[in-house]
């Protein structure tokens, strides 16, 4: 038996010597992309912005390749007046990668809704293909926390305390905190979450007790963050509203569902 897996180990080594000896990479030959087929302009509030799209070849050759560049009509809306970009693309010589970069401005023409700009490459080389002509460009308007300007009194309406007017303080980096939420936790009152500024201030908190003891249920109401991926919690600081969704449960009992809570800037 161990010499015929000796043999067997022999001939497998054979065949894939041979195998790869017919294998042949011809490099004048080229695939091209873009290195991502969507990307996110974020444009801050009354600014600029600029972004980087990458174009990648395979290879490598000694002089610049250039193609052009237009807008999918049928696949654009986004304002004219928002973007600027290039009419060409280019792949400097001696490099695997170009660089496009696409201008946006506000100028009170964008929103938190999201415009798209499509663009299509052409003008490829004989010896160029590709799977990925077309790039996606989502336009839209970013407000980054100034945190001096988001602390203070909040308005809302919330599920847990009805109208009400609570006191957001700053709780460290990309934190903050509701004061005085959860009353019936004497120690720890405040409602503490942090903010994402590189994933659209999106917010996140942990799981824990509310204080509250439901005589009716039998056991403590705690809080966690939604599971549903349509109910994201975020701060925008565009409209100075802070909106989070939380799902208010009792262990081993059942869960009163996702709950908006939405507090306004006053």
């Amino acid at each position: 038996m161990k010499k015929i897996l000796i043999g067997l180990m022999a001939l497998t080594t054979l065949i894939g010597c041979s195998d790869l000896e017919d294998v042949k990479y011809d490099d004048s030959q080229a695939f091209v992309a873009f290195q991502r087929t969507v990307y996110d302009l974020k444009i801050p509030l009354n600014s600029s912005k600029a972004l980087d799209v990458l174009f990648e070849a395979s290879n490598k050759v000694d002089f610049d390749r250039t193609y052009q560049l237009e807008i999918v009509a049928t696949e654009t809306d986004a304002n004219p007046a928002t973007y600027t970009f290039p009419s060409t693309l280019t792949i400097p010589a001696n490099s695997y990668t170009g660089t496009l970069t696409i201008n946006g401005t506000d100028g009170g023409l964008v929103d938190a809704n999201i415009k798209k700009l499509t663009l299509k490459v052409s003008g490829l080389g004989e010896n160029e293909s590709t799977d990925s002509d077309k790039v996606v460009i989502n336009i839209l308007e970013f407000c980054p926390v100034v945190v001096e300007d988001l602390v203070g009194d909040f308005s809302s309406t919330t599920f847990w305390n009805g109208p009400a007017v609570h006191v957001v303080s700053e709780n460290g980096e990309n934190a903050l905190v509701i004061e005085d939420f959860f009353t019936d936790d004497a120690e720890n009152p405040g409602f503490e979450f942090t903010y994402d500024p590189e994933n659209n201030n999106n917010i996140s908190f942990e799981e824990r007790n509310t204080g509250y003891f439901s005589a009716a249920n039998g056991g403590y109401i705690w809080i966690r963050m939604s599971t549903n991926s349509s109910n994201v919690s975020s701060v925008d600081a565009c409209t100075g509203k802070i909106g989070i969704f939380v799902n208010y449960f009792i262990p081993n009992v059942g869960s009163y569902g996702d709950q908006n809570e939405v507090f306004t800037k006053l």
